[in-house]
């Protein structure tokens, strides 16, 4: 875990603490699981699958929390919420990608975030099939850890400011079609030097690391978001709806990036 600084609140530093480990169980419980021949999934009642590890980690983090920090409320994918009673809630998504994951495609991630109210306080999310994990708290930075054991460096978004040699990571243009604005891919396409599709968290631990300049996502859930929302902040970038609006965590057409580009794809997106 990198260093936090002394605006961090203590509060915040005890539970990023908390996060970090967890995620290094998560990934143990992740690995265990994981088979690059694919995983045997379920389909819930919404139609997206799940497997055991999702089932596993979620309710390994669950127990930690309500051991270590008993009346902060949690907000799982697989297993619901608990109703906070100091202010400070856990989000979990423990496998972000379960479709990748069950494929055994190592593009998998487990995200973790504290809000204290609604906004976040503390971001973690990993990608435990190559150890990588970035994670931030307010006032103490986003670091870094590119592999097992590595020391943790900081994470500082790119300083691209030309759009036109910036590449943006985007969802696959059946996306677009399914909200019925496949104009505004075709608009980021051109505009962009190049477009990727690596999806779900990593594209944001990209982001977020600066090896890419820019992330565009649709429709996704809040413990997709709730990390980045500090992990982004923190390493220097915004994270907004496409409207630019920061004052809430964005779950419908979203947007993060280096503060340079941020104005300018917005405008895209928006097609102004």
């Amino acid at each position: 875990m990198g260093r936090t600084e002394r605006s961090v609140r203590p509060e915040h530093a005890s539970r990023l603490q908390l996060a970090v480990a967890l995620g290094d169980s998560a990934r143990a419980i992740a690995m265990r699981h994981y088979d690059p021949a694919g995983v045997a999934a379920d389909d819930k009642a919404d139609g997206s699958p799940v497997t055991i590890a999702d089932r596993s980690i979620e309710e390994h983090v669950r127990a930690a929390v309500e051991r270590e920090f008993p009346g902060d409320g949690v907000v799982g994918e697989e297993f619901g919420t608990r109703e906070s009673r100091t202010g400070f809630t856990w989000v979990i998504d423990p496998i972000d990608g379960t479709r990748s994951f069950a494929r055994g495609i190592p593009t998998f991630s487990t995200l973790i975030a504290v809000l204290e109210g609604e906004r976040a306080v503390v971001g973690y999310a990993s990608m435990p099939a190559w150890g990588e994990s970035v994670h931030a708290v307010r006032g103490g930075g986003a670091w870094w850890l590119p592999a097992p054991g590595a020391p943790p460096r900081p994470a500082r978004v790119s300083d691209q400011r030309d759009l036109a040699h910036a590449l943006v990571e985007t969802v696959q243009p059946h996306g677009y079609f399914e909200i019925g604005d496949y104009p505004a891919f075709e608009r980021l396409a051109r505009a962009a030097w190049r477009t990727r599709g690596w999806n779900d968290a990593y594209a944001y631990i990209l982001c977020a690391t600066g090896r890419v300049d820019a992330a565009v996502d649709l429709s996704l859930k809040v413990w997709d978001v709730a990390p980045f929302s500090v992990i982004i902040e923190e390493a220097g970038g915004v994270l907004s709806d496409w409207r630019g609006d920061t004052s809430r965590i964005p779950t419908q057409r979203v947007l993060m990036s280096n503060p340079r580009l941020h104005g300018v794809l917005c405008r895209v997106l928006r097609g102004e």
